[in-house]
C-alpha cells in the first residue's frame, strides 16, 4: 500500500506514509488533475472496487466511491474535471469494456456507457491532453492481436477506435505518460518498445 512522492523540481523521491492506499494492492489504475489523483481497481488478492483519493496539498489519501464493477488490468485517464476509468478484468474473469467517471470536484462515480471501450480489454494504458484521453490496444484475449488505440472525447464522453493509430503490433502491460503534444506508450511484457501518439494528426510512430 506504499506511496511515493517524486518531487519534479528535484528529482528526489521519499516515501509518504499518510498518502498509503487504504488496502495494499497491485495492477491498478491512476488518474488525476492538478490537484487531486484516484487510484483505482487492482488485486487485493482478488479484483478490487476500491478507489482512494490523494489530496496533492497535504499529500493524504482516503478511500473514495468505489468502481461501478470491481476490476484490475484496468486504465486511468483524467480530464480537468473528471477521471475516467476503463477496461480491465472483473471478478469472473471476463475482459470488461467499462468506463467510470468520477467528479473531482465531490468525488461521486458514474457509468457512462457512452464511453466504454469497443471491446473488452485489459493490460491496457492511457494518457491524454486537456480535450481527450488515449487508450492503448491492451488484449481482448490470449494472442489477441490488438493493436489500435481509442480515443475518448471528454466534451461527448463518447470513445471511438482512431484507424490511424495503430501501433502495429500487440502491446500490453506497459506504461504510459503525456506531454502537452504526445503520449508515450513504453514497455510492457517481455518489451523495451516506446511508442509515441501525436495528438495533432492521432498518429501512432515507434520510438527508437
Amino acid at each position: 500500500s506504499n506511496t511515493d512522492k517524486t518531487t519534479f523540481s528535484s528529482d528526489t523521491t521519499a516515501r509518504i506514509p499518510g498518502a498509503n492506499l487504504s488496502a495494499a494492492r497491485y495492477r491498478l489504475a491512476g488518474a488525476h488533475n492538478a490537484e487531486i489523483g484516484y487510484f483505482a481497481g487492482g488485486y487485493n488478492p482478488g479484483r478490487s472496487s476500491v478507489v482512494d483519493k490523494l489530496t496533492y496539498s497535504s499529500d493524504t489519501a482516503a478511500a473514495s466511491p468505489v468502481l461501478s464493477i470491481a476490476r484490475a488490468e484496468l486504465a486511468g485517464v483524467g480530464s480537468l474535471t473528471h477521471a475516467y476509468f476503463g477496461g480491465g478484468v472483473d471478478s469472473g474473469g471476463t475482459r470488461s469494456s467499462a468506463v467510470d467517471r468520477i467528479d473531482y470536484s465531490n468525488d461521486t462515480r458514474s457509468r457512462i456507457p457512452g464511453a466504454d471501450l469497443d471491446k473488452g480489454r485489459n493490460d491496457l494504458g492511457a494518457a491524454g491532453n486537456d480535450t481527450a484521453g488515449y487508450f492503448g490496444a491492451g488484449t481482448s484475449g490470449p494472442g489477441s492481436p490488438d493493436t489500435i488505440a481509442q480515443k475518448l472525447t471528454y466534451g461527448t464522453e463518447t470513445t471511438a477506435l482512431l484507424p490511424g493509430a495503430d501501433f502495429g503490433t500487440s502491446i500490453m502491460r506497459y506504461g504510459a505518460a503525456s506531454s502537452l503534444s504526445d503520449a508515450y506508450y513504453v514497455g510492457g511484457a517481455s518489451s523495451s518498445a516506446a511508442y509515441k501518439l501525436t495528438y495533432s494528426d492521432e498518429s501512432v510512430s515507434a520510438v527508437p
